[in-house]
């Protein structure tokens, strides 16, 4: 009978054969493994005494992480941008130059090379980095797009354009690379291939972010005087954005331009649906207008519906806060401004796109300690010291700090 001591030691032995075989087979792999957990690790603690304000401890971290990883890309950038960070501009540059000597870039050290050297006002050697690497790797379309843009916005575009013209290539790189493009024929007056590109731009996909674009179509339209192409693109573009008092106004001009009187009195119906009825028409920023104001159906309480029209595209919520004042004397220009709580506290929801108009109503409370009196109404965009432009009288209630706008 075998005893059981022999069974568990016969045990013992295959399972120590076991893991001999896997050892010497995978022992390279787990040894790679465990090799690579390491660096992660340390890159890992070097992020955390940064970020803990322990710059040298982290940088000794760095410095023998650079020496065990020479070819690591990865851990000669983030090297770079820790020295960066603290100014060490020297040690930074000689850093990133070895981090986008590695090959193709898997963590686009080319780019953040290019970045500090632009820091640096070195343009010009950002653009030879680019195409220096661009020539080496020319099937990175990534980095020929950046070098396409670099060169079209240093007034280079003819060099540029064979990148931007490759990146369009890639799906992922095709809406950036277009706009580029015809954002640079546009500026060369190349309206024909401006078109093009742009109809290439609005057929990618129904997203306000493309359609936008059939504003530029129709002004391409127009300076080509092909009227009857300008008319379709605006009815195109107000087909996406039906509030745009600019696509109204344009869609107007074109009808009368071609003499279709029956055109031009809808497109005048649709402007004065679109039209506040108190003007104003004031940049409260460079890329947003008051267009005017009308007074809330509910007179009970201080509100007003603000008109507002884009120029440009506001992405961001934060490009989008407004702000409210009542000022007793608006003749006296250091007059007391009293801070108006308003819901909503912002124009939106971001993004608000170029060429768009949106009607807003804003709801206001006034402070309670408000001294009765009539007080001109004003509004600013962004910070409290933003400008303000006037809206329209508003007269406080005695005793109540309540109102209403006119």
């Amino acid at each position: 009978m075998v005893k059981r001591e022999h069974v568990a030691w016969a045990l013992l032995m295959v399972s120590f054969a076991l893991l001999a075989t896997v050892t010497a087979l995978l022992g390279g792999d787990i040894r790679a493994f465990l090799h690579g957990r390491t660096r992660v690790m340390r890159m890992a603690e070097a992020r955390q005494l940064t970020q803990a304000g322990k710059a040298e401890a982290a940088d000794r971290i760095y410095a023998e992480l650079a020496e065990d990883y020479p070819a690591r890309e990865d851990v000669l950038l983030e090297y770079a941008q820790h020295l960066d960070g603290l100014g060490r501009n020297r040690e930074a540059e000689d850093m990133y130059r070895k981090a986008a000597s590695q090959g193709r870039q898997r963590h686009a050290s080319v780019r953040r090379y290019a970045l500090f050297l632009d820091r640096q006002g070195r343009r010009p050697e950002a653009i030879a980095l680019y195409e220096r690497y661009v020539t080496d790797h020319p099937d990175d379309l990534s980095a020929r797009l950046d070098l396409g843009l670099r060169l079209a916005a240093e007034g280079e575009f003819e060099r540029g354009e064979p990148h931007l013209l490759a990146a369009a290539g890639n799906p992922g790189l095709r809406f950036g690379a277009e706009r580029a493009l015809a954002e640079a024929y546009a500026a060369r007056a190349m309206k024909h291939k401006e078109i093009d590109t742009w109809l290439r731009v609005v057929a990618m996909d129904a997203s306000p972010e493309k359609q936008v674009y059939w504003q530029d179509i129709a002004e391409a339209y127009g300076a080509l005087d092909d009227v009857p192409k300008a008319i379709d693109a605006w009815q195109r573009y107000l087909e996406h954005f039906p509030n745009s008092l600019t696509g109204a106004r344009k869609l107007a001009q074109a009808y009368e331009r071609a003499g279709n009187e029956e055109g031009r009195r809808r497109a005048a119906l649709l402007i004065r649906s679109l039209t506040p009825t108190r003007p104003i028409r004031r940049n409260i920023s460079p890329r947003v207008v008051v267009e005017g104001v009308d007074p809330a159906s509910d007179p009970s309480s201080p509100m007003l519906d603000v008109y507002f029209r884009f120029h440009g595209t506001l992405l961001r919520p934060d490009q989008c806060a407004v702000r409210f004042w009542l000022v007793q004397d608006a003749a006296a220009d250091d007059g007391p401004a009293i801070p108006v709580t308003s819901q909503p506290a912002r124009i939106g929801p971001a993004p608000l796109w170029r060429g768009d108009s949106m009607r807003q109503r804003f709801a206001l409370a006034l402070p309670e300690d408000l001294a009765p009196g009539t007080y001109m109404l004003e509004i600013g965009l962004g910070t409290d010291n933003a400008p303000r432009i006037p809206l329209c009288p508003l007269d406080a209630t005695p005793g109540q700090g309540k109102g209403q706008a006119p």
